[in-house]
């Protein structure tokens, strides 16, 4: 009852027009929505994502090596009133050929939580693995694929895996020998890197051979012969693997498996050789 004889006492409030009633009705709902927005409670989670596309169908691809190198560790988002809304607290990547790398971010999102769904958003999008993110970091802009977040353990162990394969040069039909410049980059005791300085392959073993041809005469009768410019090279190399469900994982998401191929980017050169044997080491 005061506030309506208030309002009927009250010459300012009584020539107030419909249209004046709404703007300010629109005004204070603006203002509230800006206050619930930007200062509600918020909580910082820590993610792991890895730089690629933010559809989980072309997880596969990875960014050029000159994009990785621009990535450091204490790099940050801000938002609107200056407060870190996503920060890069380490950077782990490796080669996958000489102008790739896999990259994978740890970050820690400023988040809002809902506790009646018990879960955390970044800009409107549910904080889970498989979701996207979209960050700007000081001027670069990044796209990536969360694979982990915190307090939930990623569903892989760690082991080491010996394997036996051949470099192969399919382009003639007549012989899969590959040129010997090719296995003279490779030495016994060559290593790969990932960023962190851990072994991820190396070279236990190395067999160059004549590379065998298949040859024919006139009448359709095969010989196997030998190739005076091919080599048949054969390697034996220990990986370090993620085992998950029984299948083996080098690099993360490339199956290790007899008949498949390894990326390998060493010093001096890239090379795909093909598994011929397997066996798990401890």
């Amino acid at each position: 009852m005061k506030i309506i004889k208030f309002i009927k006492n009250n010459k300012l409030i009584r020539r107030l027009q419909l249209f004046d009633l709404i703007v300010i009705t629109a005004l204070l709902l603006l203002g509230a929505s800006f206050l619930i927005f930007f200062f509600r409670k918020s909580q910082y989670i820590t993610v792991k994502i890895k730089v690629t596309e933010k559809n989980i169908l072309y997880a596969n691809s990875n960014p050029p090596s000159w994009f990785v190198y621009l990535l450091k560790t204490g790099m940050q988002e801000k938002d609107g009133l200056g407060r870190i809304s996503a920060e890069i607290l380490d950077v782990y990547s490796y080669d996958i050929f000489p102008e790739t790398k896999a990259a994978y971010l740890t970050l820690k999102l400023r988040t809002t939580y809902n506790k009646r769904t018990k879960e955390y958003k970044y800009k409107g999008r549910v904080v889970s693995v498989g979701e996207g993110v979209r960050t700007n970091f000081q001027q670069v802009l990044l796209e990536g694929l969360i694979v982990e977040v915190e307090d939930l353990a990623p569903p892989f162990e760690e082991s080491f895996l010996e394997v036996e394969c051949q470099l192969m040069d399919l382009a003639f039909w007549e012989t899969t020998g590959v040129d010997s410049f090719i296995g003279e980059a490779i030495s016994v005791g060559d290593k790969i890197y990932d960023s962190s300085g851990n072994v991820m392959a190396e070279v236990l073993e190395k067999k160059v051979l004549p590379a065998k041809k298949n040859t024919f005469d006139d009448r359709g009768n095969v010989y196997q012969r030998f190739d005076p410019r091919k080599k048949d090279i054969y390697l034996k190399l220990r990986l370090k693997i993620k085992k998950i469900n029984n299948e083996y994982y080098f690099f993360d998401d490339v199956g290790v498996k007899v008949g498949k191929t390894l990326p390998l980017n060493f010093e001096n050169i890239n090379v795909w050789p093909v598994i011929t044997k397997m066996s798990i080491t401890e």
